[in-house]
């Protein structure tokens, strides 16, 4: 692995001239980010996410992805970045760019964040190549790391607003604060096994605010202090200061977006499922027993309903649809500062307990769900594994190409498998299932 690791991290670092001025983000980032501004405490969540990203377009795995950009930024990019930030002398290059509000809190504009984080990314790479072969080879992490597929299409939508973040494992993210986790797990550790995290933003009003939690709720997931001994606390913690600070982003720019969220958190003792709004899981068990793990939170929901109108708002027929105020279908999210209050950024929280029997979960935004229901879904799982597709094809493409052409879906659509049993076993444990409801 470290060899295949090496090999690529050359071939990586051979596709540029260390004179380079690298810049590419995609169109969906050059749109959004021509007026983004990101504050000092936003940095290491942006340039960790930046790099992700452009590592795994060039071919690293999430793994290798997430651990890489991790260690650049809290081993050299920082250092560049945050003490230039910190300082009043603009002498410097970096020190230059940065901007100061009118409360005296500093920013920086994303899009040269954006350039700055992946020069000093391939920078870091070229200086210090041989200790990030050999730091890569030493990594042990206890415990096993569920596999996964992902899909996220635009479907027939004129733009593409979901978004999604995969953590492989928290380990690799080595925030200093939080050294145990890092590649040195023994026994007695609190942290001896992989902790997953799965997530899904569907966004609406634009792609602003699901494109900001997408970057930083994992970051202040893994940031807070009660992380990981007591989960359901730093999710809550977490979802509140991503939704505090995006809130403020969000009157600072005029950004009138949100974002539903739903996250899955991995372990190998439990799976803890938060949301807001109206994306939804389903797990599968080898018995071919399917059912759904959560519930929309809509105005259709008599408990939201009242949660809505508790909170001073109203629900308004429009066109056939129960809307919080007559504008949204959903009654919690991230964003939407301009609905809020009424709406909610509360997340719902539910635990289950991992056993033997679980196979896979199917996490979906609602464009998923448009287009296909528990029970067939069920169905098409199964007779994938009964058809021995799964030798050839991918189950997330058949799911999610169902959906569209067959169930009619025409919004954007995110889809994400999770694997809780080993593909082969889980393979085998199907393939004699009875496929009707």
């Amino acid at each position: 692995m470290s060899e295949q690791f090496s090999v690529k991290l050359q071939k990586f670092l051979d596709d540029f001239d260390s004179q380079s001025d690298i810049s590419v983000p995609d169109a969906v980032h050059q749109r959004v980010a021509t007026k983004d501004k990101v504050t000092t405490e936003e940095i290491p969540a942006e340039v960790i996410a930046r790099n992700v990203e452009f590592l795994t377009q060039h071919g690293f795995n999430n793994s290798d992805a997430l651990w890489l950009s991790s260690k650049a930024f809290h081993s050299h990019i920082c250092n560049v970045l945050l003490s230039s930030c910190g300082d009043d002398d603009d002498d410097d290059e970096v020190g230059s760019m940065v901007e100061t509000f009118q409360s005296g809190e500093k920013f920086i504009q994303s899009s040269t964040l954006n350039r700055l984080a992946v020069n000093e990314l391939v920078s870091f790479c070229q200086t210090y190549f041989k200790d990030i072969v050999h730091a890569h080879s030493s990594i042990k992490l206890v415990g096993q790391i569920p596999s996964y597929s992902v899909l996220s299409v635009r479907n027939r939508r004129r733009k593409m607003e979901d978004r999604f973040c995969i953590v492989s494992d928290f380990r690799l993210l080595q925030i200093p604060e939080k050294q145990s986790l890092v590649c040195k797990c023994t026994e007695n550790d609190y942290l001896n096994s992989a902790i997953s995290l799965f997530a899904i933003f569907d966004g609406h009003g634009g792609p602003e605010c699901a494109l900001y939690v997408s970057k930083h709720l994992a970051y202040n997931l893994c940031n807070s202090a009660s992380f990981p001994s007591n989960l359901r606390e730093s999710t809550l913690e977490a979802y509140e200061r991503t939704e505090r600070n995006l809130l403020a982003k969000c009157h600072r720019e005029n950004i009138k977006s949100g974002t539903t969220c739903l996250a899955c958190v991995v372990d190998n003792e439990s799976i803890h499922i938060s949301w807001l709004g109206d994306s939804m899981v389903a797990m599968l068990n080898r018995f071919g027993e399917m059912k759904l793990l959560n519930h929309k939170h809509s105005p259709s929901n008599m408990d939201e309903w009242r949660l809505i109108k508790d909170n001073g708002g109203a629900i308004i027929e429009v066109q056939g649809e129960s809307r919080v105020n007559g504008w949204i279908n959903v009654t919690r999210s991230f964003g939407d500062y301009h609905l809020k209050p009424p709406l909610l950024s509360l997340p719902q929280y539910v635990r289950f307990a991992r056993c033997s029997s679980q196979s896979l979960l199917v996490m979906a935004s609602d464009g998923f769900w448009d287009g296909m229901d528990i029970c067939k879904c069920r169905e098409l799982v199964i007779s994938f594994y009964a058809e021995r597709r799964d030798k050839g094809e991918d189950l997330a493409d058949y799911l999610l190409n169902y959906s569209i052409t067959e169930g009619g879906s025409s919004d954007n659509v995110t889809l994400i498998i999770v694997y809780l049993l080993e593909r082969e076993e889980l393979a085998d444990s199907l393939r004699s299932v009875k496929i009707s409801c």
